[in-house]
């Protein structure tokens, strides 16, 4: 293994259906079916490109390794989660805590995240915070109801567009969206989520749909109401908070990057490169992750031109001190960084 190059990661690393019911083909069909054309138009809800979650941790590409071994190994604790979902269904309504619950349990932490939209359906979008204020007795009887629907706030999404998810927000992603999520977790803990909601659904012991004979999922309202800050989460004022615009640079045509502001703990930008453009990556500081959305690539290390591919469907771990990749794209393609705010991230023409 060369720490000077990027470090390839196991492409595979999804979630069972039993957690996620609500999961749709788009990631099986449009994402990984080159690297496993027979499981094209399976189901997958959630695909952990980069994770020290001890549940599901990723895995180095070719190497009896975890993220988890190497970073104790390098003495650097990977905090980023990264994962690509696709919601064929509505996912619950769900609040993450911050670290100061008094409900989170050993080895749980809260966690701010992200949503890159990728693609969706005519028509569908997010669920962002409550309309109104809500005091916790008229949250409680709303649930109690099942009247909550009408109280949130639906926001309709395009390719694109970026959403802050910070701790303390009521959030659904809705059918049909399929999104990048960058979120910070501390290493070797899992990030919790509290679910508020589940649309009154019903499902069998292996995540189908059962209306008849099926059992609800488990709902935490007493630590989501405890969670949810509603003096600032609510309203369109709320909205406007999250969205995040990019800021977009054409290097030349064919080379587009778009930068999204940076929060607290990362910052995630796009690259967009047309057939047989090139450009040259360049970090100082921390670690980076990348993930190749769309293509095929080919980064090389010059001056030995020593070469790794950056295909569709791979996530690729950057140590501190790697060597500036130049990178050519075989065909249109699309790659994703998120990267601490230590790291500093630099992509020029060549």
């Amino acid at each position: 293994m060369d720490l000077k190059l990027p470090i390839l990661l196991a492409p595979n690393n999804y979630t069972p259906l039993k957690r996620t019911p609500w999961a749709g083909s788009y990631i099986s069909k449009q994402i990984k079916n080159e690297l496993y054309p027979d499981e094209a138009g399976s189901k997958i809800g959630e695909s952990w490109e980069f994770s020290c979650d001890p549940d599901f941790p990723s895995k180095i590409w070719r190497a009896e390794k975890t993220l988890i071994e190497l970073g104790k190994e390098l003495k650097i604790p990977f905090e980023l989660l990264l994962k690509i979902i696709n919601a064929a269904d509505n996912l619950s309504l769900q609040v993450h805590p911050d670290d100061q619950s008094p409900y989170l349990k050993p080895l749980e932490c809260g966690k701010p995240e992200s949503w890159l939209i990728i693609d969706k359906e005519p028509g569908a979008g997010i669920y962002l915070g409550f309309k109104r204020h809500l005091a916790a007795y008229e949250l409680r009887h709303l649930l109690d109801q099942g009247n909550i629907l009408d109280e949130l706030q639906f926001v309709p999404v395009a390719e694109g567009d970026y959403f802050e998810i910070p701790p303390g927000v009521a959030h659904a992603i809705g059918r049909g969206v399929s999104l990048v999520e960058p979120q910070q977790i501390h290493f070797e803990q899992s990030g919790k989520t509290y679910r508020l909601w589940d649309w009154d659904r019903r499902y069998d012991a292996h995540g189908t749909a059962d209306p008849i004979h099926g059992t609800k999922r488990a709902l935490h309202i007493e630590e989501s109401i405890y969670a949810i800050d509603q003096e600032k989460r609510v309203g369109k004022d709320l909205l406007a908070a999250l969205y995040k615009k990019p800021k977009i640079n054409e290097l030349t045509p064919g080379i587009e990057v778009h930068s999204y502001a940076p929060n607290s703990y990362y910052q995630t930008t796009k690259l967009n490169l047309s057939k047989n453009k090139k450009c040259l990556i360049q970090i100082t500081g921390s670690y980076l992750v990348s993930l190749t959305l769309k293509g095929n690539l080919i980064a090389l290390a010059p001056p030995g031109d020593e070469a790794i591919h950056l295909n569709k469907g791979f996530s690729a771990l950057w140590l501190p001190g790697v060597k500036p990749m130049l990178i050519t794209a075989q065909s249109d393609a699309q790659i994703i960084f998120v990267h601490p705010i230590e790291t500093s991230l630099h992509i020029s023409h060549s």
